[in-house]
Order: structure tokens, then C-alpha cells, then sequence
């Protein structure tokens, strides 16, 4: 049986100097435990905004910072979303070559899951649908 992490990454009130930057040290640091573990991966999704919920404005750059730190858990980035008003596709492409040198970064393209989202953003196949699979 294979072992992984999902991280919604939540930053809780009451906020104070320093929250995000504890927050994502303590992301570090269980990564690091769970690759020492023998635990297979760890996947983050891109979110803006939504600290109390699940904040990772840059996903790519904490990617970066634990390719670094790790060398055997796989790094995953659930959704990216490639409408090209949003995320650009070169714009998100070029980052994850670059992180993805030793092949441990998954990454998986999207769309919006949500009627008001696929209303705001041209999510159609061929903008988004199979864009850079691995």
C-alpha cells in the first residue's frame, strides 16, 4: 500500500506577523517527515485568496523549496487551471520544467469545476483538455 499527503494549506484566525511563513515551514517540515516515513507523495492545489480554507497562491515556488529539501517523495500539483486569461500555459509550463528536473512533479491541467467559473473562463478542450500530460 502506497502512502500520500493532500494539503488544503489553511491558515486560521487569528491572523498574526508571520502566520504564513510558520504555516508553510510546518508544510516543510511534515513533508520532510512523511518522505523519512516512506510515505510516496504529496499533492497541493493552486488557490488564491482563501487563506482560511486553502491558501497556495504559487504552488510552484513551495515545489521548488521541497524539491530541494526531499529526493524521493513525488510532488504533485493537482489542478492547474490553463484558461490562457487565467494561467497562461507557457506561463505555468515553464516553472514546472524547471522544478521538475529529476521527474518526481506531477502536474495535471483543468478547467473550473464550477458553473460560475466555466461561465468566466474559456475552459474548452482544446484550451484546456490534455495540455501538457506528462
Amino acid at each position: 500500500m502506497k502512502f500520500g499527503l493532500m494539503y488544503e494549506i489553511q491558515i486560521p484566525k487569528p491572523h498574526y506577523p508571520g502566520i504564513v511563513k510558520d504555516t508553510y515551514n510546518q508544510v516543510m517540515a511534515q513533508v520532510i517527515l512523511a518522505e523519512e516515513m516512506g510515505f510516496e507523495h504529496f499533492w497541493t492545489v493552486e488557490h488564491h485568496f482563501l487563506t482560511e480554507f486553502s491558501y497556495c497562491p504559487a504552488p510552484e515556488v513551495l515545489y521548488g523549496a521541497v524539491s530541494q529539501r526531499t529526493s524521493k517523495i513525488r510532488i504533485g500539483h493537482a489542478v492547474a487551471l490553463l484558461p490562457p486569461q487565467y494561467n497562461h500555459p507557457i506561463r505555468v509550463a515553464g516553472p514546472f520544467h524547471h522544478v521538475n528536473r529529476d521527474g518526481r512533479v506531477w502536474h495535471r491541467p483543468g478547467g473550473h469545476p464550477s458553473d460560475v467559473g466555466r461561465g468566466a473562463l474559456d475552459d474548452s478542450p482544446h484550451v484546456v483538455g490534455g495540455t501538457f500530460l506528462p
